[in-house]
């Protein structure tokens, strides 16, 4: 894997780069590969990608390296993949979870589930297998990406079930943004040929976690039955089904309210909380270039945006949504 990554790294140094953003509790390093467009920019959309939190189904490893081989490899090749490269930030970690990837298990070193350990409607049964959320480095990193940049998606890749599962996993409760993920669902499916899955019951998942306090697209692909086969039989089917998955979800995705959250005064970046009447759950603007983006799959109509900020009032305006694409919203607080 350190040698596939820093070969992409290598090749293409103008719209990647590699960064090593903790050590496991082993020492084993966790890594980041940023793509992007040569003319970078705090402002693009971001796409988190990762395998192996669960160190035994490597195939989500599998996928996120060939994802970022087919990403890099078609940028000057291909056009829709080079539009898609030039307007995002796509951050790719393809094994969080590297002792439990180099030992063949699922748990972290320390015996506990990094994904039962995030901390959003996490029970604390007593079980080993659960541990307070973010004391590992582990996830640590996990948060310390999200809380850098806010994602657009994610994609958390496991094994076990054939099958794309969706927010809530921790309960059966209504969906604020259900006709979104039903309609990516869509697009996502045209090749994988996955069920689409709202609720397991489990406590303290990732995509509960990104979804609910960030208002990520978060999103659990379960891409084979079984856990611990490294090379099932359809293994080229597999990639090549999850690859363009992806990119159709991306480019369903182009379409909403996006805009910037910026001090009226002074014109500088405002991290904001905002929030679109009967659209879901709110979502964060980049604390660094004020930006955000909110997917609707049927944009058009009137819509009401609050934007709540520490230190300043709170704005309400209303925009018209075009019909396609996204529709621009610039707002100035005071």
């Amino acid at each position: 894997v350190r040698n596939i990554i820093n070969s992409l790294g290598f090749m293409y140094p103008s719209i990647s780069s590699i960064d090593t953003i903790a050590y496991s509790i082993l020492g084993n390093p966790i890594w980041l590969l940023r793509v992007s467009g040569e003319n970078y920019s705090n402002s693009k959309q971001r796409f988190f990608l990762n395998g192996a939190m669960h160190g035994n189904e490597k195939m989500g490893t599998e996928i996120v390296l060939s994802i970022s081989q087919f990403l890099l490899e078609n940028y000057y090749q291909n056009k829709n993949i080079k539009d898609i490269i030039d307007r995002s930030e796509i951050l790719l970690v393809p094994i969080l979870n590297p002792d439990g990837y180099i030992c063949h298990m699922r748990w972290l070193y320390t015996g506990d589930d990094a994904n039962r350990s995030f901390g959003w409607q996490l029970a604390f049964t007593g079980s080993r297998n659960i541990c307070y959320p973010f004391q590992s480095p582990e996830l640590k990193a996990y948060r310390k990406i999200l809380l850098d940049s806010p994602w657009y998606a994610s994609f958390d890749y496991h094994t076990g079930i054939e099958g794309l599962f969706v927010p809530w996993m921790c309960s059966s409760n209504q969906l604020p943004d259900s006709s979104e993920y039903k309609k990516i669902f869509e697009v996502f499916d045209l090749k994988s040929s996955y069920d689409f899955i709202l609720s397991k019951g489990n406590q303290g998942e990732s995509i509960d976690y990104s979804y609910a306090k960030y208002g990520t697209m978060s999103f659990l692909p379960e891409v084979h039955r079984s856990q611990d086969t490294l090379v099932p039989d359809d293994y080229n089917q597999i990639i090549e089904a999850n690859i363009y998955s992806l990119i159709n979800v991306i480019e369903e995705m182009q379409k909403g309210i996006k805009g910037k959250i910026i001090d009226s005064e002074n014109g500088t970046p405002v991290l904001a909380r905002i929030e679109i009447k009967n659209r879901g759950v709110s979502v964060y603007s980049d604390h660094k270039s004020g930006s955000f983006y909110k997917y609707i799959s049927e944009p058009s109509g009137f819509y009401e945006i609050t934007v709540f900020a520490n230190g300043y009032e709170t704005k309400t305006v209303q925009i018209e949504a075009k019909p396609s694409g996204f529709t621009t919203a610039n707002i100035e607080l005071s």
